[in-house]
């Protein structure tokens, strides 16, 4: 009675470690050996499709250690501290009408946080945030009198710009600036006061003690970016498998050695070369080049590659292939040479008997 559940264990275990055997030797060979590309058109599309799905899973898998062994260990209640600290004590600001005002003479200016500016200083960061990275202030409060157009809330140096009627956010070099206009119909006050009263609530909550954000947001990875990594992968390999279909029509002859490679196929054969394309990017990426291998280069990687492994492939078949019609040749003369002389044998035998 308690062996079994011992031995089912087993069992189960031993057939878990054979696929995650199976994965990783697909895995390995997709990337390394073009000539493993006739194995996989022989195989059913079903394990491929597998593949697929093992591979998106462990995907978000290592996203998911990547964003959360992080979080995990940051300080989010200090985090809340310093935002509280940028607040300026002496700073009321009143919302009416669709209008703002503020308890201070215009314009006022909160500079930037000692974090902030250590931050832009860096290359890397300096680089992405391009005109950004000169600001001098987080935000400026001026009257709608002295802001008139684009290069009036560009000489302020700040992040963000407010007057009576608008505020003025300044994206990255490529986004630009954006105008969002004062609210109307909410009436508000903000102060020190209420901005240490809603951190403190959210810095003393049993969420963020316990970090119980962190189960959620693994959860939230798992039940939701699974599922649209999923897709899009299917959707991906779909649309790639195609062009990989319609380069063996135009190429078929240097390609495919004369055969032929359906559609269905070409999806599958999809699958498992852009393994290598999709690590190449992720060493790209986290090297800080993923703008090298983005966008066209990333498909012609792809394109190329595929073609490379389709042409071993098929050529490989091709040489097995002659061989294996000339060894039935030779066994069937043999088996009807074999059965000739052993004809008169037979008869020999029953006359004798």
């Amino acid at each position: 009675m308690t062996k079994e559940p011992v031995y089912n264990e087993t069992k189960l275990l031993k057939g878990c470690m054979q696929k995650i055997k199976t994965f990783l030797r697909s895995f390995v060979l997709s990337c390394t050996s073009p000539k493993y590309y006739a194995e996989i058109i022989r195989t059913r599309f079903s394990f491929s499709l597998k593949y697929l799905l093992v591979f998106q899973f462990l995907t978000t898998v290592i996203i998911s250690a990547v964003v959360l062994v992080p979080l995990a260990a940051f300080n989010v209640p200090e985090l809340l501290n310093s935002v509280k600290n940028v607040y300026p004590s002496d700073l009321d600001i009143a919302v009416q009408d669709g209008r703002l005002s503020i308890n201070q003479p215009l314009p006022y200016r909160i500079p930037l946080p000692a974090v902030m500016q250590d931050e832009l200083t860096t290359g890397e960061i300096r680089e992405e945030m391009g005109t950004l990275g000169d600001v001098q202030y987080l935000a400026v409060f001026e009257s709608d009198e002295n802001i008139q157009g684009a290069a009036d809330v560009y000489a302020q140096d700040a992040f963000v710009v407010f007057t009576e009627t608008s505020i003025y956010v300044q994206e990255d070099a490529q986004e630009g600036l954006r105008v969002y206009p004062v609210p109307e119909g909410e009436n508000f006050e903000l102060n020190r006061g209420v901005v240490d009263q809603a951190l403190n609530t959210v810095a003393g909550s049993e969420i963020i003690q316990k970090k119980l954000y962190i189960p959620f947001i693994a959860v939230v990875l798992l039940l939701v970016v699974l599922p649209i990594m999923i897709v899009a992968s299917l959707v991906m390999v779909a649309v790639y498998g195609f062009f990989v279909w319609l380069m063996t029509k135009v190429l078929g002859g240097m390609i495919l050695a004369g055969q032929t490679l359906s559609y269905m196929k070409a999806v599958q054969v999809s699958i498992h070369s852009l393994t290598l394309i999709n690590v190449a990017d992720a060493v790209f990426k986290v090297t800080g080049h993923g703008d090298v291998f983005g966008g066209w280069i990333y498909f012609l990687a792809f394109l190329v590659w595929t073609g490379f492994v389709l042409h071993q492939s098929f050529h490989q078949k091709r040489v097995t292939g002659s061989v294996a019609v000339a060894t039935p040749a030779r066994t069937r003369v043999t088996t009807s040479s074999r059965k000739v002389v052993a004809k008169p044998a037979a008869k020999k035998a029953k006359k004798r008997g």
